[in-house]
């Protein structure tokens, strides 16, 4: 009766943990186009915005305890270069349960 007794406990503090890490569920209540949109609206407002001819779209986890994002990329590709050269391009960041814009960077292309 003893041993099962520590294996109730350490299957409890197991799922506790699990619980508190992982969220009990997977935290994301904002849709991909939802993001996508967010994230496009927030390049429209930048000065430095431009249209973009390509976009991509990653569902990330960041931070600890991990929390669920949505990277977004868009591209204004080069004509004249391959599938990897760009005129502009920029990374921005959307949190996945509020759909609020977290991080914003313009990408610059190699010059080499």
């Amino acid at each position: 009766m003893g041993n099962r007794k520590w294996v109730l406990i350490g299957t409890g503090v197991l799922l506790a943990i699990i619980l508190i890490f992982f969220d009990g569920c997977s935290g994301v209540e904002v849709e991909e186009e939802a993001a996508v949109a967010a994230a496009r609206a927030a390049l429209d407002v930048t000065p430095e915005g431009f249209e973009p001819d390509r976009s991509e779209v990653r569902l990330i986890r960041r931070g600890f305890p991990p929390r669920p994002a949505w990277a977004v990329v868009f591209t204004l590709t080069d004509p004249a270069g391959g599938r990897n050269d760009f005129l502009r391009q920029a990374a921005i960041v959307v949190d996945a349960g509020t759909g609020a814009v977290v991080e914003f960077e313009f990408v610059e292309p190699d010059s080499g």
